[in-house]
């Protein structure tokens, strides 16, 4: 009997409740008994507790990325996982681990969705873990509401203890109850959105850009797109403005009239209703010549000390972006050489001309 086999037969038995003492669940008409089963399957191979492999956290509803699994290797030899499968609560879905994977002694190994297995993880679910003889290694079970967003369902103390809702998840290293996140380790933890060059597999083109290298902020509070490149746009954010009126001023930097009829402008909330204004039609901006959007007459968000404008154009690509804080946008937040200089704080507005420093 082949290791495939011998795999499925102890599946359909855990799953029906156990097969017949001393029988492979078949009946008598195959001849083979469980001692023919066990001597076709390299004794080698057959999970034991010298191995000690365990499932050690487990994250659904990941809000930084794809589900995924940790095993733990609480033993002091690296174990190959050639031959080993995981399963949930439907046996159909039993998948097979890559035979190169391999988790270090003391070690913990991260399996991701999509990559590693192709099943979703439910609020409500099983997970086994087969060993390469067809014997399951580890299991757990969970409830409704034992794993939420941001939460993971794991052991404590690591590796050996018994599986609860732990509300800081650990992927990769060792798990913990409580504590804060640290910024600067390399790991996702608690309300982070990355963490150094940990990005949840996000890019600059994932936020509308071209091309360039996405980074994350200091505080691991936010992606820093400034090294991110924008596509060629013949229409700019040329200067806003946070006071009076909260103008926001576009201008053509190219030889040519341009139409921009549905186009969006956005601040630094657009999920919020009314902070997106979609430019309507016969909007023209003249070769060299600028677009002036008062707040209003045509967008009805205002701006803020701290905010941003994003434009976008009518299929949705970023076009160009601006952001700041500190009331910098207060007089005028403007480019400067005109139209294709960095952002900075300007000493005057000049709403439909040229910038000034």
């Amino acid at each position: 009997m082949t290791l495939v086999r011998s795999m499925s037969t102890a599946l359909f038995c855990l799953f029906l409740a156990g097969c017949p003492s001393g029988g492979n669940g078949g009946g008598s008409e195959s001849g083979e008994s469980g001692e023919d089963i066990t001597e076709d399957v390299n004794t080698s191979d057959i999970v034991n507790s010298e191995t000690h492999i365990v499932i050690n956290e487990i994250v659904t509803d990941n809000p930084h990325g794809s589900d995924w699994i940790e095993l733990h290797n609480a033993g002091d030899a690296n174990v190959s996982l050639s031959g080993w499968a995981l399963v949930d609560d439907d046996p159909e879905h039993l998948e097979s681990l890559a035979n190169t994977l391999t988790i270090a002694a003391g070690g913990h190994l991260l399996l991701s969705r999509g990559t590693d297995f192709s099943f979703g993880i439910g609020a409500v679910d099983t997970l086994k873990l087969i060993g390469a003889g067809g014997i399951v290694a580890d299991e757990t079970s969970w409830l409704e509401g034992e794993i939420i967003q941001g939460t993971s369902w794991g052991r404590f103390p690591d590796g050996v203890g018994p599986f609860q809702t732990l509300g800081f998840p650990t992927p990769g290293s060792p798990n913990t109850v409580a504590g804060e996140a640290e910024c600067g380790n390399g790991i996702i933890e608690d309300a982070e959105v990355c963490d150094n060059d940990q990005l949840s597999g996000e890019e600059c083109s994932d936020f509308g850009f071209l091309e360039g290298t996405l980074s994350c902020t200091d505080d691991c509070a936010a992606f820093d797109t400034s090294a991110c490149v924008l596509p060629d746009s013949d229409v700019v954010i040329n200067e806003v403005t946070s006071v009076d009126l909260d103008f926001i001023e576009l201008a053509n930097v190219s030889d040519s009239d341009v139409d921009i009829a549905g186009w969006m402008v956005m601040d630094g909330n657009p999920e919020a209703e009314g902070h997106i204004y979609t430019l309507p039609e016969d909007s023209i901006v003249d070769a060299g010549g600028y677009l002036l959007l008062h707040k209003d007459e045509a967008h009805t968000f205002g701006l803020g000390n701290k905010d941003s404008i994003t434009l976008r154009d009518s299929s949705g690509f970023l076009m160009d972006s601006t952001s700041w804080s500190g009331g910098d946008a207060a007089v005028s937040w403007c480019r400067t050489p005109d139209g294709e200089g960095p952002f900075a704080v300007c000493s005057s507005a000049t709403p439909g001309a040229s910038n000034t420093e």
